[in-house]
Parts: C-alpha cells; sequence; structure tokens
C-alpha cells in the first residue's frame, strides 16, 4: 500500500506557525538588543543608529541581517553620491526641513523612495500624492492589493492620510504612486513598535526590495539652535537655524495636482530642536 507524501494542511500549518514563531523571536532579540543598547525613551526619531523607542536600530539590523546594505546619510549631497550605486531605495523619515532646492534635487534622485510622514515639499518629492485627512493611530488591515501589505497584514499605522493614483493601503495611511510610497506615520518602524502585529513584515517588505537603503536623517542641530520657542516667525531664528524650522502646510490647493485637501505652501511654525 503507497502512502501519499503530500503535505496536508495540518502540517503546513504548523510549518507555517513555526516559521513566523522564528520570525517574531528575531525581530523580538533584535528589539531588545537595540534597546538594551540605548535604553532611554527620548531619542532620534526614524533613526537607524537610535537605541531609544523612538529610533530604528532593530528594523536597521534586521535589514542588514538580511543583505540589504543600509546606509545613514544627512545631506542630499551623500544622497546623491550613493544614488549613483544604482539599486537603492531613499527613506525619508524624520521630518526633513532643506530648502526647496534641495527638495528638487532629492526627488531627481533615482529609484525607488518612501516617504514616512508630514514632510514639508511633498508635493515636489511626491507630485501625484495629495494629502487627504487624519486617522487615528493603530492596529489596521491591509485594505487593498499591494502584495508588501497583504503579505505583513495588520500593522500599527494612520497618522496622515493621502490620496494617490496607485495603491490605498490602511485607511489610506500608505499609498502608492509609481516608484514612490508615502506613509502617513512611521510609528511602525519605531524599536517600540516592531515586534507588534505585522509592522517588522510590513518595513522589510517596503524597505527590502533592493541591495541597499540611503536612510535619510536630519542634520545634527547646532547648539544654538536648541530650545528655540515655538512660533517664533522664521526671521527670529538665529542665522544658522532658519533652514531648520518646523513648517506646517496650509489647507490650500497643491501647486502641483491641483486636488483641493493638496499639500499647499508651507509656512514656519517655529525653530525647534529635531
Amino acid at each position: 500500500m503507497s502512502v501519499s507524501t503530500a503535505p496536508t494542511a495540518k502540517g503546513l500549518w504548523r510549518r507555517g506557525r513555526a516559521a513566523v514563531a522564528v520570525a517574531l523571536l528575531v525581530v523580538a532579540t533584535a528589539v531588545f538588543g537595540a534597546l538594551l543598547a540605548g535604553g532611554g525613551e527620548q531619542g532620534r526619531y526614524l533613526d537607524p543608529d537610535d537605541a531609544s523607542l523612538r529610533g530604528s536600530k532593530a528594523l536597521a539590523q534586521l535589514l542588514r541581517d538580511r543583505g540589504v546594505r543600509v546606509d545613514r546619510v544627512d545631506s542630499v549631497e551623500t544622497a546623491e553620491s550613493l544614488a549613483r550605486e544604482g539599486e537603492r531605495l531613499l527613506l525619508v523619515g524624520a521630518p526633513w526641513n532643506g530648502d526647496y532646492s534641495e527638495a528638487e534635487r532629492l526627488a531627481n534622485i533615482s529609484g525607488d523612495f518612501v516617504i514616512v510622514g508630514d514632510q514639508p515639499y511633498l508635493d515636489v518629492l511626491a507630485p501625484s500624492v495629495d494629502h487627504d485627512g487624519q486617522a487615528r493611530l493603530r492596529s489596521r488591515e491591509p485594505g487593498c492589493r499591494l502584495p508588501a501589505a497583504r503579505a505583513a497584514g495588520n500593522a500599527y499605522l494612520g497618522g496622515r492620510t493621502f490620496e494617490a493614483d496607485g495603491e490605498s493601503c490602511y485607511a489610506g495611511s500608505l499609498v502608492t504612486a509609481g516608484t514612490v510610497t508615502v506613509l502617513g506615520s512611521g510609528e511602525f518602524m519605531t524599536n517600540l513598535r516592531l515586534a507588534e502585529d505585522g509592522n517588522a513584515a510590513l518595513a522589510l517588505n517596503l524597505l527590502g526590495s533592493r541591495k541597499a537603503v540611503t536612510w535619510l536623517v536630519p542634520p545634527p542641530v547646532p547648539a544654538s539652535c536648541q530650545g528655540q520657542e515655538a512660533g517664533a516667525s522664521r526671521s527670529s531664528c538665529p542665522t544658522t537655524c532658519r533652514g531648520r524650522c518646523s513648517w506646517r502646510s496650509s489647507p490650500s490647493r497643491s501647486s502641483r495636482s491641483g486636488r483641493a485637501g493638496g499639500s499647499g505652501p508651507w509656512w514656519p511654525s517655529g525653530c525647534l530642536s529635531w
């Protein structure tokens, strides 16, 4: 009598459960190692070298473990230089407050883009994407056909929501437009949230699609810029701080797309430390 060697449904489920358990253990180990190294709650938001709860050192470690090179940069010049190598993804994570000409230079870099949160000059970096509203941060289902999101499942998203010509996932807090992906929040990529739900899977799916990631972070804040009062006009900020003020968008129409509710002109709301 022959015995079937075909895998049964129960066997496949057990293997899948084991694979998920191993993956979660790897993520938890990375997060624990990052927190052990840094420990504090304060830190540099979405910084791949930061081991605090707000940082993303655990995610950077996971990407490197998968063979993805992660280069932390804090200038447009370095990002442009690395882009010449090809096969790269540019991540704009923490609020980046360069000027308009620098935004145009970033937009001209070839390759895939992942842009996080309420970024100044979004109409330059992602001209086919417009602001649409706000959504509460919580665990959400993908609700779309994007493979990276469907494979990850539930993830901690929300924040800004957008309209775009491509896929719209997680209630509009993840949208695609060509080679650009825009996220309403990067909380799911922090050391604090990475091990929850499908957060790690989504982050790895989005950032691990190329051989290398250029991870753009804000430049160091000069000591003279620390503690500037929120609400100050840009002209009142020290000269060396004026390119690093906090900016907010107006509710006017997008200068590129012309759709209502887009990212209109930007004005400074004060000089703030990162």
